[in-house]
């Protein structure tokens, strides 16, 4: 329904107790020419039948001459109790992985299921989801338009930190001495209170220089502002008075924080114990004499620690109307204190009484609420003995998590490093991801008010896309972009649409430290790895500007141009969303959650996370499939994917793809195949999870072409599919890699010599007792860098040509590791190399090392494609060889194993290949040190796949004459 309500009254809701009086109120609100009453729920009373409108089939304009009034609520607002769900095994599992608020979710489909409607500010479920985008959004909004603007004119003036800091601490000094000396009353604090002396204070501004003075001074008005702005916050968050601010401010005109170093530590971070927001946001200060540290930080930290209270005070507030509007006594009471047993001292009886602490209790959610006076009030909700409801307290306070240890810590920072490099940081994911989140919106908005307007959404997204990425650089650029769709979008991220992460500091010493980095870019040439970097500061210069102008501004680019892509889809779908009656907060609520909604996770979420580096991208992402398959359009979707897979199957059998080795199997089972002919193709990535339908189609399909040969192998296809959709720890077969934490991955992927694609990571010596040097195993691919490095440590460790040293990695190995260590930039960069110089010397190139483009095109026929079949071939037939041969030397039965491997007729032919092959690719690598030309080179490179073609045939051949 729509409301119109011009001038509400906003009152408190204990003022509208007394219903004999009601009418009576009614009038005299009335004649003060109000239309309405607000009370502090977000409970709308308008006086008039006009004022009130159905939203079916509104526009969104609302007319007052439109008599069509409908009612939503199926029953009267009287109250009236809900039953709690009852917990299940389910819901303890999406606690603990996927959903560490599901109760509090149950709770509210329960009181939805009773015919009542929530007001999204009193829908705390809702207000959970948004609370972090909002957050986020406001503590980035005050760092780009207040905090970094006055760092970046105290870095152009040269202004030092803790020079500044000791002039608003002098500054300072006098009023807040005055002011210690009223309120304490030792002998000690009657001057100094501030830790600075008045006449130390007095001197030292006297002293200043007039020039430095004026800057300082002209800095300080900075500081003044955001610390008036940082009060304000507190007002319109309802968390402090504006009265309790009128006080603060009379007392101090140069405020500015001064903690202690032990006081810092001693505390958390003053935002609340979970979604429990309870008592003053300041503690009044007693005096100290004690030095004052990081002030700056400090002023910071005040402004996002009142935002963050603020926005869960704004959960929590929501959760007390939530309460207060669906009684259940069995489940949650509002404002009941609870009650302990003690023994009165004078009576000697056993009685009860209020807890005196019952705030702090772990089944105590608490909320600031300002009056009808504006004055602040604490009301809270007390959970009951019910099992769901006590782990819902638990959940809200964050109580049911484990703190992450030492060890976790250490490997989430190492989690998040090749998460950021492999996601916000690499070139090829945005186009990737967007492709994906594309068809995975149309399926999702199925489940969703906006199912049928699909088109709408996905025509959209184009100019939500360049709108978003336009708004991202002019806000880089200090030039705001101003049009309707850049205004939505920041309405957007202030909705909380947006998935909000932001920094987090231990304490202000950690936060001075990041503001120190902000006042000296140069600041990691002083650290071990920089001054390896700058040659101990001879290469100062170089790297600064390459820093500077090149590094800087990559990663910049790449964090806005992936978040544009991540973003597209969920505007496009915000905007249709209120074309469509929803709310702001319902229409970001419904497009964070249109694709994975990355900041709900599980109770567990954290430790886990802290291994696996996208957990919970893989747990959300199949609880949003789930969802959509249960929707109205779920049988349908399963239909069609299968059916698709099943085309995609035929499809490449007319092109000559159907069962070979190309393309990969990997490929295959994660995007759509659309061949372009000559063995050449497209590959467009499918939707994560969706992809399993068309997998089913495709391998069924298969199997039967194929005269349902091989069933072991398609059932192994189908499972691996299934496990790589669904696995959260990630895939990679039957193998250590998909076990292992994601900061060792890079390790077991060259203990097992496979990628997690299955591909092989660098050639293996044929015979392990004739060992050859690791750089002279090289890939036709592997960069020039590699080489060296490869050759230059196998000779540092002993080796020869001819020999390896004790430790003799290949160029490939060392590849893998600079792409694993660097993510997507280093992997792009490996592959411009690559093209380079395969430019230069002729050498083949596969599609898979081409720079970006090579995402989404593949070659069949191409050397890099027989490589891989020819030497699993090699490999296979080889062990034939080496088991043939030991059983003839035990006088051990050959014949039958030669009857069940009839490979081994291959044994000659492989070997031939194998040598020939390697003659090939000593003569290409003198062509190309001899700086031949590059027709002599292509020659060669095509002689090397024609020969592992060649045997790749005989293989096939005698394979599929011998399978029944």
């Amino acid at each position: 329904m729509f409301l119109s309500i011009q001038n509400p009254l906003r009152v408190w809701s204990t003022e509208l107790t007394d219903l004999a009086e009601i009418e009576a109120i009614r009038q005299q609100v009335i004649e003060g020419g109000h239309d309405g009453i607000v009370d502090e729920y977000g409970n709308y009373v308008v006086f008039r039948p006009t004022q009130i409108k159905s939203a079916t089939g509104n526009n969104g304009e609302f007319d007052s001459n439109n008599r069509d009034i409908r009612f939503s609520r199926s029953a009267p607002g009287n109250n009236a109790s809900w039953d709690a769900p009852e917990p299940s095994r389910l819901d303890t599992i999406l606690h603990a992985l996927q959903d560490k608020n599901i109760d509090l979710k149950r709770v509210t489909e329960a009181i939805k299921a009773t015919g009542k409607q929530i007001a999204d500010n009193i829908n705390a479920y809702l207000q959970e989801e948004l609370f972090h985008g909002r957050s986020a959004t406001r503590v980035k909004e005050f760092i780009d338009t207040e905090l970094d603007p006055l760092i970046k004119i105290m870095r152009i003036n040269g202004v030092k930190l803790a020079d500044f800091e000791e002039y608003l601490w002098a500054r300072h000094a006098e009023e807040r001495n005055k002011q210690i000396a009223k309120i304490n009353p030792d002998p000690d604090m009657q001057d100094g209170g501030s830790g600075m002396d008045t006449q130390d204070a007095r001197d030292y501004l006297a002293s200043l220089d007039p020039d430095k003075k004026k800057l300082y001074e002209a800095l300080a008005k900075r500081v003044d502002a955001i610390n008036a702005r940082s009060r304000q916050v507190l007002v319109d968050y309802g968390l402090e008075s504006q009265k309790t601010i009128d006080t603060w401010e009379s007392a101090y005109k140069h405020y500015v924080p001064l903690m202690r170093e032990d006081m810092d530590h001693a505390f958390g971070n003053g935002t609340g114990q979970g979604f429990s927001v309870k008592g003053n946001a300041a503690k009044r200060a007693t005096g100290s004499k004690r030095p004052v540290v990081d002030i700056l930080a400090n002023i910071a930290q005040q402004r996002e620690k009142n935002i963050i209270r603020g926005e869960k005070n704004r959960v929590a507030t929501a959760l007390v109307g939530l309460a207060k509007e669906n009684p259940n006594p069995d489940f949650w009471k509002v404002d009941v204190p609870p009650t302990i047993r003690d023994v009165n001292k004078s009576t000697g009886l056993v009685e009860e009484r209020t807890d005196p602490t019952y705030k702090s209790r772990d089944d105590v959610i608490v909320a600031r609420i300002p009056d009808s006076k504006g004055n602040i009030q604490e009301r809270s909700v007390v959970f009951q003995d019910d099992p769901r409801a006590k782990r819902m307290a638990l959940s809200l306070k964050n109580l049911d998590q484990d703190d992450v240890g030492v060890v976790l810590n250490a490997s989430s920072i190492v989690t998040r490093y090749f998460a950021s490099i492999n996601t916000q940081y690499n070139p090829i994911f945005g186009i990737v991801n967007l492709t994906r989140d594309v068809q995975g919106a149309a399926l999702n908005l199925s489940s969703t008010p906006l199912a049928g307007k699909q088109k709408i959404v996905l025509s959209r997204t184009g100019p939500a896309l360049l709108a978003i990425y336009q708004s991202m650089r002019g806000v880089r650029k200090g030039n705001a972009v101003n049009n309707k769709w850049s205004q939505l979008w920041e309405e957007f991220q202030k909705e909380g649409g947006k998935t909000g992460f932001r920094d987090m500091y231990k304490n202000a010493q950690d936060r001075a430290e990041a503001l120190e980095k902000g006042l000296n870019p140069d600041w990691w040439q002083t650290t071990r790895i920089g001054k390896v970097i700058t040659a101990g500061g001879l290469l100062n210069a170089p790297e600064k500007v390459l820093a500077d102008k090149a590094v800087k501004p990559l990663f910049e680019w790449l964090s806005d141009y992936n978040d544009s892509m991540e973003n597209a889809v969920r505007l496009a779908a915000y905007k249709t969303g209120l074309e469509q009656g929803l709310s702001k907060q319902q229409a970001a609520s419904l497009a964070k959650n249109l694709t994975v909604n990355f900041n709900k996770r599980g109770a567990a979420g954290r430790q886990i996370g802290a291994l696996y580096a996208f957990f919970n991208a893989s747990v959300q992402g199949t609880a949003r499939l789930a969802e959509t398959m249960k929707g109205p359009a779920g049988k349908k979707i399963i239909t069609g994917g299968i059916l698709l897979g099943g085309m995609q199957a035929m499809l490449l059998a007319m092109s000559g793809m159907g069962d070979d080795e190309e393309p990969p199997e990997f490929v295959k089972s994660r995007s759509l195949i659309l061949p372009i002919g000559d063995g050449k193709y497209l590959s467009v990535p499918m939707p994560l999870g969706f992809n399993v339908l068309p997998n089913i189609g495709r391998i069924t399909t298969e199997f039967a072409m194929s005269g349902f040969k091989d069933p072991a192998k398609r059932t192994i296809q189908l499972m691996d599919s299934i496990l790589d959709a669904f696995n959260p720890v990630g895939n990679a077969g039957m193998s250590l890699q998909t076990i292992s934490p994601t900061a060792i991955d890079p390790l077991a992927a060259l203990a097992e010599n496979k990628d997690w694609t299955g591909k092989p990571i660098s050639r293996e010596d044929f015979n392990s007792m004739n060992p050859t040097p690791g750089f002279t195993r090289a890939k036709d691919t592997a960069s020039v860098f590699s080489k060296l490095l490869a050759e230059g440590i196998n000779k540092i460790s002993g080796g020869t040509k001819y020999q390896p040293g004790m430790f003799s990695p290949t160029p490939d190995q060392i590849d893998y590791l600079i792409a694993q260590a660097t993510g997507g930039v280093g992997r792009e960069y490996l592959k411009a190399e690559q093209m380079v110089t395969s430019a230069f010397t002729g050498e083949d190139l596969p599609p898979h090392k081409t720079v970006l483009l090579g995402r989404f095109y593949g070659d069949t026929r191409g050397q890099s494609s027989q490589g891989n079949e020819f030497y699993d071939n090699l490999k296979r037939i080889n062990g034939h060889e080496a088991e043939i041969k030991g059983r003839m030397k035990n006088r051990e039965d050959v014949a039958e194993y030669k009857r069940e491997n009839p490979e081994w007729e291959l044994i000659g032919a492989a070997n031939a290949a194998e040598k020939r092959v390697q003659e090939l690719r000593k003569r290409k690598r003198d062509l190309v040190e001899k700086g031949a030309e590059k027709g002599q080179v292509r020659l060669i490179d095509d002689l090397i796949t024609l020969t592992m073609k060649s045997l790749n045939e005989k293989v096939k051949k005698k394979t599929s004459a011998t399978v029944p």
